[in-house]
């Protein structure tokens, strides 16, 4: 073979993969000053696993790591009346991937030390994970730079310090789940292969066991799975994989809930109770006049406006533990048949019976209240910071407005507030799973901004 020359590739071969050294050296660099940035925060924060709380998730791992299954203690379940502190009521309660990590870690290190220190370690390499990812899909889909500053604001919020290393609640890892599922669905802009239909699938199934409001997610990869499928058959197919790979990871926890309860509930329970809350209990509160329940005496608290009750709800604990307990009297007066004897998951959807009831017979009301949620779980009563974040990140969509993968990052942010518009907006744990897009599309809006006072400032006096 003459020098210089190369060899034949046979027809139809794809050409050769070329290793990029310079982007795994900057990938490997910046993951290193990610872990450089988050350890001073982990180390100003060394002691609060000590008293971390994870409430109803710990509560499940409790149970799991003393081997009594996923389960409430008898003093500590939902909807139902308390029990003996030694006896147990299996529950749908939670999500189940975050109770069973916690649960191992339990399991592994002691539910009152150890296991705890174990459970934030845990925790604090998700979120390191989360940021890592955030920069490699930030420099995908916009630039370098945009990656880069969108990692580290991420690393930087208080909020997200508390969350890591100060509970035990699915936001951390949910928060990655849909990093994960943002960057599935972007791939499915250039074409949706089998495979990838199947794996895209399994990821959103995979995040609903993780939180279930990411079930709203699923149009979207269904729509990419049409879209991109080719065509005519071809392209149900591929949506039929997607449906597929999603059923298919789901399916241990369906059929355990089917067997326990004897219904369908692909990701938890509780919902029907949070949106009841939400929603004729929240109303009472600021509607002079309304009521409940029928014979309530009224709100056990009063607020001018939607959106003063729903702050309330979300910043004095007091307050919205009374609004649970409101809306179990509530349900206990109706009384509805057969409510005695029904489990967990039938109580559940009585509540969300009644939520329904109200919400059909007061449309206007709900509207008001439910715009005040959406304030409220976006900008309204956060700290400046997040306000920012949330407005930066507006601005950011608009100026990306033209790029598909953009508008899906915008899809996914509205959809996953849904549930909590329509239950209530109670914590910025709620908020946390869409932080690291809101902060994708905040950062490039910074970026951009940037580029432009530089190019106005290199600019020559004179011109336009």
């Amino acid at each position: 073979m003459a020098v210089g020359s190369s060899p034949q590739r046979p027809p139809g071969a794809a050409p050769p993969r070329v290793a990029d050294p310079p982007a795994r050296r900057w990938t490997l660099l910046w993951a290193g000053l990610l872990a450089l940035v988050l350890l001073p925060f982990a180390w100003g924060h060394r002691y609060d696993w000590r008293t971390a709380k994870g409430l109803e998730p710990e509560w499940i791992a409790r149970t799991l790591a003393h081997g009594h299954g996923f389960s409430f203690r008898g003093d500590q379940r939902w909807l139902l009346p308390p029990a003996d502190r030694n006896t147990y009521s299996p529950t749908a309660w939670q999500e189940p991937v975050n109770p069973l990590l916690l649960g191992a870690a339990f399991r592994i290190g002691g539910a009152s030390y150890y296991g705890k220190l174990l459970a934030v370690a845990l925790q604090t390499l998700v979120l390191f994970a989360t940021s890592v990812l955030l920069y490699l899909f930030g420099r995908r889909l916009f630039d370098e730079w945009t990656g880069r500053l969108a990692s580290l604001m991420l690393l930087v919020q208080p909020h997200v310090h508390y969350l890591v290393f100060g509970t035990f609640m699915t936001a951390t890892l949910a928060g990655f789940a849909v990093l994960v599922i943002a960057a599935a669905f972007v791939r499915c802009l250039v074409g949706v292969t089998p495979a990838r239909a199947l794996g895209t699938g399994a990821a959103v199934g995979g995040a609903m066991l993780t939180s279930a409001a990411t079930a709203a997610f699923f149009p979207i990869g269904l729509v990419l799975a049409l879209r991109g499928g080719g065509g005519g058959r071809l392209a149900w197919g591929k949506a039929a994989l997607y449906v597929l790979g999603m059923g298919l990871v789901l399916s241990p926890w369906v059929v355990r809930n089917y067997l326990v309860f004897g219904g369908f509930v692909p990701t938890r329970s509780g919902i029907g109770q949070i949106v009841y809350v939400g929603n004729p209990v929240l109303a009472e509160t600021f509607v002079p006049g309304l009521r409940a329940c029928p014979s309530s005496p009224g709100p056990w608290w009063t607020a001018r406006s939607a959106t003063e009750a729903v702050l309330h709800a979300r910043d004095e604990e007091v307050w919205r533990g009374s609004l649970g307990n409101k809306g179990y009297d509530c349900i206990e007066e109706l009384n509805p048949p057969g409510f005695v004897g029904m489990n967990e998951v039938q109580r559940d959807r009585t509540y969300l019976r009644e939520a329904v009831a109200f919400i059909k017979d007061h449309p206007a009301l709900t509207a008001r209240l439910t715009g005040a949620k959406a304030v409220a779980y976006f900008f309204t009563g956060w700290p400046i910071y997040l306000k920012l974040i949330t407005a930066a990140a507006g601005v950011g969509l608009f100026l990306a407005r033209k790029r598909p993968a953009a508008l899906i990052l915008a899809a996914m942010i509205a959809l996953y507030a849904i549930p909590y518009v329509i239950s209530l907006p109670y914590h910025f744990r709620y908020r946390y799973p869409i932080e690291p897009l809101l902060v994708l599309l905040a950062g490039f809006c910074a970026v951009t901004a940037a580029r432009w006072a530089l190019t106005l400032r290199r600019r020559p006096a004179g011109t336009l």
